[in-house]
């Protein structure tokens, strides 16, 4: 390759990462919940195959959303464009989907009023209340 090749390749590379970082930092900084474009799902994909599924109402934070029923919770609020899961305990910082196998806790949520459920690996029901957990959660 030529040098304005590799320096063309350079300029691409840090001026992608800075679009990505000012994105990151905007949503940080408004502590937004959702992202900044609601994310789409995959309905064409080369080697799964998608069968619908019966859609169904369910609450996050009393806002009405809708999911498919019997997929995660976690899949269904990254559906409606929900970033923020629950805050950590100490800083509060924002946690969303991580694992997404139910080994960690940043998907931990209030659910129908019970505390810390793994919602990555709970399904979605109809009428379900979902709500982020603001702190280690307190059974009622």
């Amino acid at each position: 390759m030529k040098k304005e090749w590799h320096v063309y390749l350079a300029c691409d590379k840090i001026a992608r990462l800075l679009v990505s970082l000012e994105m990151n930092l905007v949503c940080f900084q408004t502590l937004e919940r959702r992202w900044p474009t609601p994310l789409r799902r995959i309905k064409i994909h080369p080697i799964l195959t998608f069968p619908p599924k019966p859609k169904v109402q369910f609450f996050f934070e009393g806002e009405q959303m809708e999911g498919a029923e019997g997929e995660p919770i976690a899949a269904a609020l990254v559906a409606n464009g929900i970033s923020t899961f629950r805050e950590s305990v100490d800083l509060h910082r924002p946690r969303g989907f991580f694992c997404a196998i139910g080994n960690c806790s940043s998907c931990l949520m209030v659910v129908d009023d019970v505390p810390n459920v793994r919602t990555c690996i709970v399904p979605l029901h109809q009428g379900m209340r979902v709500q982020v957990q603001r702190d280690k959660g307190v059974l009622k």
